[in-house]
């Protein structure tokens, strides 16, 4: 819960970093740099997260390895598959997510764009709180060897 709640802090600081900042934004320079590095940080903190939390159906660096994920899966057409469905749910969100960031950048600028991504991530760590604790991958594999594919 606190790495992602500072994932989204460093998100927001970006944010004012660029509202703050000259206008038009610079792509170079102290600002642009300070930007990169917060951003950086949260996304390796984003992606140590997720490997702490055992979810590596989302890999949150790149979409590839979900592709190959979903292609090499032995239970790709099975009827319930909880990994499968999650990568698919990734991959729809990252299109989804890329399409409105250009679409925020396009009209706003990129210090809306942030924000937007910033809101986004509050409302994933919002919810993080709502989860309910499945009994992780050992119940998810006892499941599977009594017949219910998770």
């Amino acid at each position: 819960m606190a790495s992602s709640i500072i994932q989204t802090a460093l998100v927001f600081v970006a944010a004012g970093i660029q509202y703050a900042g000259p206008s038009p934004v610079e792509d170079t320079g102290p600002h642009a740099l300070a930007v990169i590095s917060l951003l950086a940080f949260s996304s390796g903190a984003q992606v140590a997260m997720a490997r702490g939390l055992q979810i590596t159906e989302i890999t949150t660096a790149m979409a590839t390895a979900a592709y190959v994920d979903i292609f090499i899966d032995e239970q790709m057409f099975a009827k319930r598959n909880r990994r499968r469905n999650r990568r698919i749910a990734f991959l729809l969100s990252l299109f989804a997510g890329s399409f409105a960031g250009a679409f925020a950048y396009k009209a706003r600028g990129s210090p809306f764009a942030l924000i937007v991504s910033g809101i986004g991530k509050a409302l994933v760590t919002i919810s993080l709180v709502a989860n309910k604790d499945v009994g992780g991958e050992e119940k998810i594999e006892s499941d599977k060897k009594d017949g219910r594919i998770v």
